[in-house]
């Protein structure tokens, strides 16, 4: 009988139709029934949630494992399993352009700052918003003229926390993206030349693998490969600033055995300037560089996290930025001087306060710091003393104090 019931074909098919009991999660009996395509679907979620290869699907240890969970199981191969995922995704992309679309987040056709402000408010009432506390925008001029369209109906209707004063925050990121852009044009020459050196390396699979095997013989210290920028992402240029530095010596040699690489790169300008081959200049600035850019980068990483509050953490980093282009300011070198006041320039315009209060500075980037059990009141005076010196930093701490109290 045992012999039989072990070789049986039809048993299989008999148990796709029966019913078993099974305990649920909270340990009652329910009847369960094997689903071929649920359990493919689980299978597909797990991938996708633990973030695990498709491949494991063929491997040994899997199949043998779900040939004693469910042998009822059909394995799929990694390539219905990627079909599977494209399906899942279209289907999650549908689902979720309805359900917004529902909600009034549909897509702005108008930019003019009347269009976003009635846009905005659309918005707030879809969702049934009744109490605002922040905007977070960019700096374009149209978004200072939506702005002032939305507070004039949200007050109104008395919709604003302390009356409005904390609304508008201008984008901390887009910030420091216009500020890092004026120091990248003091060194545009190098910056591009790293650019084309490493878009010609990328640019082909036979290149790529060329360019390894060189840095290999050169054994160079470093898990990162060459990263190609996005020109309008300045933290893109600094990950790729920063990884080709690695490989700054390992380019003189691969110049030596592929002449058609300096010679395409001869070919192309910037400015009318021939680009080349970065020299050993070209690596000082980029080294340089990469030392100032890195205070930003941190920042950048901090204001754009998406997982816990960031506000709290703005101010300490701010006062670093300003420390660090203080320093600058008093370089020998009058390219970095130049490259300091420049950067200043821009960045004082949405921040600094050494004279009188700035209208683009929300006080809410100091108060969130001052309520931090880490920083409080004391942390937030010493910053502001070493930004502005003893008697501006008194005078702002006084308005704090009274703003606290709004």
């Amino acid at each position: 009988m045992w012999k039989h019931y072990t070789s049986c074909v039809k048993r299989f098919e008999a148990n796709k139709s029966q019913t078993v009991i099974n305990p649920d999660e909270s340990g009652s009996l329910v009847s369960w029934k094997f689903n071929q395509d649920r359990v493919r679907e689980a299978l597909v979620k797990m991938l996708i949630l633990d973030e695990l290869p498709l491949r494991c699907v063929e491997r040994e240890g899997f199949i043998l494992f779900m040939k004693e969970a469910q042998p009822l199981f059909k394995i799929p191969s990694r390539h219905a399993i990627r079909e599977d995922i494209v399906k899942m995704y279209l289907t999650q992309k549908t689902y979720l352009r309805n359900f917004f679309g529902l909600k009034g987040l549909g897509r702005i056709y108008s930019h003019k700052g009347d269009d976003l402000a009635s846009a905005i408010t659309t918005i707030v009432d879809d969702w049934g918003l009744n109490r605002l506390f922040r905007c977070t925008l960019d700096n374009a001029v149209t978004n200072d003229h939506a702005i002032k369209g939305i507070m004039t109906r949200f007050v109104e209707r008395n919709m604003l926390l302390a009356g409005g004063q904390y609304f508008h925050l201008r984008c901390v990121g887009h910030i420091l993206n216009l500020v890092v852009d004026e120091g990248l044009a003091e060194i545009g020459v190098s910056v591009r030349r790293v650019r084309e050196v490493v878009k010609w390396i990328k640019a082909s699979p036979a290149r790529s693998d060329k360019f390894k095997e060189t840095a290999k013989l050169y054994k160079v210290e470093t898990s990162k490969f060459l990263c190609l920028d996005v020109p309008t992402r300045w933290n893109s240029t600094y990950l790729m600033l920063e990884s080709a530095l690695s490989y700054a010596p390992v380019m003189a040699i691969f110049e030596r055995v592929n002449p058609a690489f300096v010679r395409d790169l001869k070919q192309k300008t910037y400015n009318k300037i021939p680009i080349g081959v970065p020299e050993e200049l070209d690596w000082h600035e980029v080294r340089r560089m990469c030392g100032y850019l890195k205070k930003f980068h941190k920042l950048t990483e901090e204001v754009s996290a998406t997982t816990y509050p960031t506000s709290h953490t703005f101010f300490k980093e701010m006062c670093g930025i300003f420390t660090v282009i203080r320093r600058l300011e008093g370089h020998e070198n009058e390219d970095i001087k130049r490259m300091a006041i420049s950067m200043k320039s821009k960045l004082g315009k949405y921040w600094l306060e050494d004279k009188e209060l700035n209208p683009r500075m929300n006080k809410i980037m100091y108060i969130a710091a001052m309520l931090d059990p880490r920083q409080k009141m004391k942390h937030v005076q010493l910053c502001l003393k070493t930004v502005y010196g003893d008697r501006r930093a008194a005078e702002l701490v006084e308005m704090l104090k009274k703003s606290m109290y709004d």
